[in-house]
């Protein structure tokens, strides 16, 4: 520093007066030379490069500042201390509540925080600060904080909780929260509508709207949702092809959500991977998710027993979402190595389901498409065969698609099979012995035409 001042003050000033002449304050610290304190100190910072993220911090000068409580008196206390307050305020702030309620350990609380905030997985830095602004939510209300730590608990739920939460991402300026339910519901809120306000609000949104439009019907069961998952996805660079942001994902998701029951059923084994903690922990979760693993070591198996039906892998991944297909998995994972057991678990293919829903399709009365309706043939099937092959019987031999007056019309058919189409059932049994698909659908066309023999 230079002192040059401070010695003309001196010499000019009478010695009563020398008290007047202030030292120069010394030179902040370089982000070298606060990493090197650190250091010297034995004090863990939680930067893979400590200079280089020290110039890049925002509050870069303030972490140099409070370097200077390491300099000579290494007080490494002062030094997390002035961290948790200038540098890092929402770990200072989460610290105080987490320790405050024996949570979290007062030694390590803070490099743990600041580790994470610092950590190279995108996701989990997400995590943490929405844990983070839970806590600070929360206030000193243990029950509300532990509930931030450990977001699988379910939160508390009722009206002075939801606009507790509501205040505090700062909504009451938006639309006053005494007065929502009155003005959009008539002064009763629909089922699961606070279990639903109360969720989302754990994680404040960008306004109160999002809240009535995600929670109006009740907001469904609490857990991941499309966006959610879309969200994660994107954060973590790994969005599907073809899809520029969330927004688009989110929406091809839930038109995946309420498409057939194997479209369903695809599309909620991805979404259960919402919210992961890492990016890491998300591709893991889709890795398990996606059928191409399971249906390998099934068919691989099967193949090795000669059980393995035809085009076993490319069945199993089209269909593997189906009851059958999920039941042969089940069945895989408890046979270990022995043929009989593996064999066991080789999946049957339906009876007739082409011909069932081409009729059905043609009568208008296939479902949404015909991949949901082979899909729901292929599991009615599974569930109950018996009862499936009455459905088919009376479908194929139906004279009409809607006939109220004699009953046996294939709008009926799935219902109440019993119309029609049993004696041609049990004849084309009898002429079939060994019930070869391709005969018997052939034998069932000729009974519903009166051909049956000729």
């Amino acid at each position: 520093n230079d002192l040059s001042g401070w010695f003309a003050c001196v010499q000019q000033e009478a010695c009563g007066l020398i008290q007047l002449c202030r030292l120069p304050a010394p030179a902040a610290l370089s982000c070298a030379e606060a990493c090197a304190a650190a250091e010297g100190c034995g004090v863990d910072l939680p930067f893979a490069d400590c200079e280089a993220e020290c110039q890049a911090l925002e509050a870069g000068p303030a972490l140099r500042a409070c370097a200077e409580s390491l300099v000579g008196a290494c007080d490494a206390a002062g030094f997390r201390a002035c961290l948790a307050q200038d540098v890092f305020p929402t770990c200072g702030a989460r610290c105080e509540r987490t320790v405050a309620c024996n949570l979290e350990r007062a030694e390590t609380c803070l490099t743990d925080c600041l580790a994470t905030a610092a950590d190279a997985d995108p996701l989990r830095r997400v995590r943490h600060r929405e844990a983070n602004q839970c806590v600070g939510l929360a206030g000193m209300n243990c029950e509300r904080v532990n509930a931030c730590l450990t977001p699988d608990a379910p939160p508390l739920a009722n009206e002075a909780e939801a606009c507790r939460l509501y205040r505090g991402c700062g909504f009451e300026d938006f639309f006053p929260c005494d007065e929502i339910i009155d003005a959009f519901f008539g002064g009763q809120a629909p089922p699961g509508f606070l279990e639903c306000v109360v969720q989302q609000l754990q994680v404040c949104p960008e306004d109160p709207f999002f809240l009535l439009e995600r929670c109006a019907n009740g907001g469904g069961p609490v857990g991941p949702t499309c966006l959610d998952l879309c969200n994660d996805l994107a954060t973590c660079g790994a969005l599907p092809e073809g899809f520029d942001d969330a927004f688009a994902c989110n929406q091809s998701c839930n038109e995946e959500r309420a498409g057939t029951a194997e479209q369903r059923a695809r599309a909620e084994a991805r979404v259960a991977c919402g919210r992961a903690a890492s990016c890491g922990d998300l591709a893991a979760c889709l890795e398990a998710a996606d059928p191409a693993n399971a249906c390998a070591d099934l068919c691989d198996a099967l193949a090795g027993c000669d059980a393995a039906p035809a085009d076993c892998e490319a069945r199993c991944q089209a269909e593997a979402f189906r009851d059958r297909w999920q039941a042969a998995f089940a069945c895989r994972a408890e046979a270990g190595v022995a043929c009989e057991a593996v064999a066991a678990c080789a999946p049957g293919a339906p009876l007739g389901c082409d011909a069932f829903c081409e009729r059905r399709l043609i009568c208008g009365r296939g479902g949404l498409d015909r991949a949901g309706c082979l899909g729901d043939c292929d599991n009615a099937d599974f569930a109950d065969p018996a009862r499936q092959r009455e459905r088919l019987a009376c479908v194929l031999t139906a004279p009409l698609c809607d006939d109220v007056v004699r009953g046996h019309a294939v709008d009926v058919c799935l219902s109440a099979p019993e119309v029609g189409g049993r004696a041609c059932l049990g004849a084309c049994r009898l002429a079939n012995a060994c019930q070869d698909e391709a005969d018997v659908i052939d034998c069932l066309d000729a009974c519903g035409d009166g051909r049956l023999g000729t």
